[in-house]
């Protein structure tokens, strides 16, 4: 896949809505230099009214959507973002708001067969670029994180799921990259993801790597292939098998597995 014209712009907000942390992304943006916005309340860069972003953020882990912003020159930018709440090992709460730019609004397609398979694969996969930042992102994918792949497009994946998790496996999407060899990371990138992520390098008819495939799996079918010695799978109970019908017992109460929703 070719390099495409794509940065990141970021910015961390105070529990009390000021700015702490502005990147050269997000002066690159918006016009502002650092000096010009940190100390002082984020809702002086929206150009709508700032108690709506705060009754929308109310109570929430995560938000994405398209926000109004204002350019240093006065213009109104409509931008996609991504904010996380974020809660310190002391207690500090934050967000971390991010939002991808790039001049090409959808990504490359392949055959129909092709992205058939690719969207209806059963395991949760995304499509990282040289530059490591998403280009695609299966339905398995997207139910997983709870995020569209256009929330997701054009971001690093340690801005998508920020963590330490993420960040392991970002180095291991460079390696990948950089080396052509699939690596193997143990980590669990979210709730609804298994443990364990295979990143599988993506290579052109001369063999130079384009991207980088990230797939895993999803928790159920997680705990169904790997089974410890006694029969036990973990925190989640599996269904059981349709050939093999539970034992019923005269005082049990009916019960069904339940299915985690994003």
């Amino acid at each position: 896949m070719e390099r495409q014209s794509t940065y990141t712009a970021t910015a961390t907000i105070d529990a009390q809505g000021i700015l702490t942390g502005w990147s050269e992304g997000a002066q690159r943006l918006l016009g502002y230099d650092s000096s010009a916005v940190l100390g002082r309340p984020a809702a002086a860069l929206l150009a709508a009214e700032g108690a709506a972003a705060r009754r929308v953020l109310a109570g929430r882990e995560r938000w994405n959507g398209n926000i109004p912003l204002r350019h240093r020159d006065g213009r109104s930018l409509e931008l996609a973002v991504l904010a996380h709440r974020r809660t310190s090992a002391a207690g500090a709460v934050d967000w971390l708001v991010v939002s991808a730019v790039t001049a090409r609004t959808q990504p490359p397609r392949g055959e129909p067969l092709e992205e058939w398979t690719f969207l209806q694969s059963p395991f949760p996969l995304a499509i990282f670029d040289a530059e490591l930042r998403l280009v695609r992102a299966n339905r398995r994918m997207e139910h997983a994180l709870a995020l569209p792949e256009a929330a997701m497009r054009g971001l690093r994946l340690v801005h998508i799921v920020p963590g330490a998790a993420s960040e392991e496996a970002d180095r291991s999407l460079r390696l990948a990259l950089e080396s052509g060899r699939p690596q193997d990371v143990r980590v669990r990138l979210g709730a609804e993801l298994g443990r364990g992520v295979v990143l599988t390098p993506l290579k052109d008819a001369d063999s130079r790597v384009r991207a980088v495939c990230l797939s895993t799996q999803q928790p159920t079918q997680d705990s169904a292939v790997r089974r410890s010695p006694s029969g036990e799978t973990g925190s989640r109970v599996a269904a059981p098998s349709p050939t093999r019908p539970a034992r019923r017992r005269n005082s049990a109460r009916s019960r069904s597995p339940g299915w985690p929703t994003s």
